[in-house]
């Protein structure tokens, strides 16, 4: 598949806020999803409620570097431009694909979180 859906930027929000030790903010990934969120209405006993597919929903992780070979962080120029519209979410996004073979470890468990690499598609 080479359209995913666009979730959300992310950063370790601890490495942000330390501004001592990552004077220039944490690396930023981007992170899609195989398939937009679904949103339906669910009321329940004259209560308005929602409910949603993100639990049915497979993340990908696309990691991203400045064009220099440096890394997009979050309190860089170049991020606060993304940030400052971002793209909705579920919105699509060409040209990238999931790679089930290349699961995101978790470094301090070393299991697997369910989430995977996104790569760009070859040309």
């Amino acid at each position: 598949m080479d359209t995913l859906f666009f979730y959300s930027y992310a950063f370790n929000e601890a490495n942000h806020a330390d501004t001592k030790n990552y004077p220039d903010g944490a690396s930023v990934t981007i992170m899609l999803t195989e398939q937009p969120n679904q949103v339906t209405d669910a009321p329940w006993e004259g209560l308005n409620l929602i409910t949603d597919t993100k639990d049915e929903i497979t993340y990908g992780v696309l990691r991203v570097k400045l064009a220099n070979g440096k890394p997009l962080l979050s309190r860089s120029k170049e991020f606060a431009k993304l940030n400052a519209k971002p793209p909705k979410q579920g919105a699509p996004v060409k040209g990238y694909w999931m790679d089930k073979s290349a699961p995101i470890i978790d470094r301090k468990t070393g299991l697997e979180t369910g989430m995977f690499k996104v790569r760009p598609v070859k040309k």
